[in-house]
């Protein structure tokens, strides 16, 4: 079982000289990286110098992956 910790996405962008910084806090750095592709990375094009970036936290999420069960030996030969 891997236990996901929530973690900070920070945008920074500036705007008329001014330095904005958002933060977001999601349940897994997964979260965060499919955030950053879906979202900062096209918002690139109308503000060229926003930069994102994910920081894990030591604070337990909800979200719990769990692995799959490994087929057994006579599975893998059918």
């Amino acid at each position: 079982m891997t236990i996901e910790f929530f973690t900070i996405l920070i945008l920074s962008y500036y705007v008329q000289d001014e330095h904005i910084q958002t933060k977001f806090v999601l349940e897994s750095m997964a979260d965060c990286d499919k955030l950053i592709r879906v979202v900062v990375e096209p918002t690139r094009t109308i503000l060229p110098d926003a930069n994102a970036h994910c920081i894990a936290t030591e604070v337990m999420s909800t979200k719990i992956i769990k692995p799959k069960i490994k087929p057994e030996e006579n599975e893998l030969n059918e």
